[in-house]
């Protein structure tokens, strides 16, 4: 596995070029403009000195100690397993910081992002519906 370290993200110009991140360069901007309060916030994504991707979570744990995580990989570094690296790393932060479950959402078919997910042992929970995104499957990894 790469060695990806996660900073907290200082809102890097790279995640508004749609080159590298697609749809989400008019996102990314706007949400990372946002109060960040570590652990539970955006991560920039680097091996050594150069970025190769975003994550983070949607926000601190709920009531039952669920957090939801996100993560892309800048287009030129996809297929190396960095957002397996970026999913790895927020696994870890999650539960190092009392987090009883991880949950992730992905688009209702098999893709690159379903296949880190199983890799980092999350288990497929169903279909349910998403305010901001329509039909998702939705994924959890439990605390070990």
């Amino acid at each position: 596995m790469l060695l990806i370290q996660l900073t907290p993200s200082a809102c890097e110009p790279e995640f508004a070029d749609e080159r590298l991140v697609g749809d989400w360069a008019s996102e990314l901007p706007t949400m990372l403009a946002v109060p960040q309060v570590c652990p539970w916030c955006s991560y920039a994504a680097r091996i050594g000195e150069r970025l190769v991707g975003y994550g983070g979570f949607k926000g601190k744990p709920d009531e039952s100690g669920n957090v939801e995580v996100g993560y892309l990989t800048l287009s030129p570094e996809r297929g190396r397993g960095v957002a397996n690296g970026i999913c790895a790393a927020l696994v870890e932060i999650a539960f190092a910081n009392s987090a009883s479950a991880v949950l992730a959402h992905t688009q209702p078919n098999e893709s690159a992002s379903t296949g880190v997910l199983r890799r980092q042992r999350f288990k497929f929970v169903g279909s349910r519906s998403d305010p901001e995104d329509g039909k998702v499957w939705q994924w959890v990894r439990l605390a070990e």
